[in-house]
């Protein structure tokens, strides 16, 4: 009896006739290939039942571990430190929301020095990708792989976006003992948790700085990454880690071409929005700005975009001084 990586998939390959697999964890008979079957991801949990069970099996092979010695050492702030500890008391499993500027990417550095794991590192855009990359050379002396921006590069410790690591992940599920998924807030809904589904992966962190209150979502977060172990807002932050801020709001008065323009434009938004908040009442902006597609807009740049490219119109009064705040530009209804 054996445990085979098959394709983002694990196949139990020969099991004894007697061996009952009623309770075996997401097991289930392929007729294809006459063997049974489950994700990968419940690889951590497969393991364990088949041990419990006193049988002896071929494992899988164990992915490469980072070398040693080629970190240096990452140090965190007090609150870093302790959403590091409530990762590690949740068995290397779960989800930490902090603010935007808090050093998420830096707690995940640490995560990966400290634990010395075969890393996949999941960010959603090209941009992150670079940052990230750049981040990690800063800190670590190995090679780094990476996938995404036409570039196809294994390694211990990889970064990858969310599209190449979903084209990939057939080949790269069994390589990585933890995965960090950058802005995790993208997954739960469906759309590309088949990335995470494909992982062997038991140590898993998820970073975001806008958790989603969706139950369904919060409950298949809770399945693919773990549960929210550590949370603070910038309300906790602010004033001491973070820049103290000013919201400061803006009203800006429309010509007449404008004015039709923004009245059609959210004619538009208030229909997509009214139909959300049907299907989804308890939603936020979050979850509303993820399941609705974008409308096409046929609209030319006016002098209304231009007001909003940081760009002030002559009768509203400078915010040069203001070097932190939120500003929030209200056009008034008619």
């Amino acid at each position: 009896m054996k445990l085979q990586f098959d394709r983002g998939t694990i196949v139990l390959a020969d099991p004894p006739k007697d061996l009952d697999l009623a309770g075996a964890p997401g097991l289930l008979w392929d007729s294809r290939v006459h063997a049974h079957r489950a994700p990968a991801s419940t690889y951590p949990a497969l393991r364990r039942w088949l041990l419990q069970t006193d049988r002896a099996f071929e494992d899988i092979p164990a992915p490469s571990l980072q070398a040693h010695g080629l970190w240096s050492d990452v140090d965190l702030r007090p609150y870093q430190e302790a959403a590091l500890s409530a990762w590690e008391l949740g068995h290397r499993r779960g989800v930490i929301a902090l603010p935007t500027g808090s050093g998420k990417t830096r707690l995940a550095l640490a995560t990966m020095q400290r634990t010395r794991l075969s890393t996949l590192c999941l960010v959603p855009t090209r941009v992150l990708l670079d940052q990230w990359l750049r981040e990690i050379g800063t800190l670590y002396r190995g090679p780094v792989g990476c996938y995404g921006d036409g570039v196809r590069r294994w390694a211990p410790l990889t970064v990858a976006t969310f599209e190449s690591a979903y084209r990939h992940m057939d080949q790269l599920g069994d390589r990585f003992d933890l995965v960090i998924v950058d802005e995790v807030h993208h997954f739960g809904c469906g759309l590309r948790d088949e990335i995470l589904e494909m992982a062997i992966a038991e140590g898993r962190l998820g970073l975001t700085a806008t958790p989603s209150r969706d139950p369904a979502v919060v409950a298949r977060l809770t399945e693919l990454v773990g549960p929210t172990v550590f949370e603070l807002t910038v309300a906790d932050l602010a004033g001491g880690f973070l820049a103290s801020f000013d919201a400061i709001t803006l009203y800006v008065e429309l010509a007449p071409d404008e004015r039709a323009i923004y009245a059609r434009l959210a004619t538009v938004f208030n229909a997509a929005h009214a139909d959300f908040r049907r299907t989804a009442p308890d939603g936020g902006w979050v979850e509303f700005t993820r399941i609705r597609p974008v409308p096409p807009m046929d609209v030319a740049p006016s002098r209304l975009g231009a007001r909003c490219d940081g760009s002030s119109p002559s009768h509203v009064p400078s915010v040069e001084r203001w070097h932190h705040c939120w500003i929030a530009i209200v056009i008034p209804e008619s």
